[in-house]
């Protein structure tokens, strides 16, 4: 949907770019200290996910099978948003706040893609009981 209301199509084409205001004195000033603040990490590396497996059958008496599998999964370069301006201290309020002091904002300061690195792994073990083969 286009900022119009037009449904979006390859038909129509690429909408007109909307150009900023910029005021006569060619300065751009910053928005209220209310308004939310979005920063990109410049160190954002692309996540990746590694996954690996290794399973082992073996035939057990009494026509048992044991089945061992381990499956991982690791992440890389996981990204997650954070709040720069969240509050330090609780029961300060606005004064927790990190920005207020020196900027008197109250609003969120977020950082987009900052880096995290998680890692999860899942471990599986069955005991299984087959019926012998049916032969004709």
């Amino acid at each position: 949907m286009l900022p119009s209301g037009q449904i979006a199509t390859f038909e129509t084409g690429f909408p007109a770019l909307i150009q900023p205001s910029i005021p006569s004195n060619g300065i751009i000033t910053n928005p209220t200290v209310g308004s939310a603040y979005f920063v990109v990490n410049h160190n954002f590396k692309n996540p990746y996910v590694e996954s690996w497996n290794l399973a082992i059958q073996h035939s057990l008496p009494g026509h048992f099978v044991l089945d061992l599998a381990y499956v991982g999964n690791h992440s890389v370069d996981t990204v997650v948003n954070y709040n720069l301006n969240a509050a330090t201290v609780v029961g300060l309020g606005n004064a927790g706040q990190p920005e207020f002091p020196t900027f008197g904002r109250t609003a969120n300061t977020n950082l987009l893609f900052a880096d995290s690195r998680p890692a999860t792994t899942l471990c599986r073990r069955n005991l299984t009981a087959s019926s012998p083969a049916v032969s004709p």
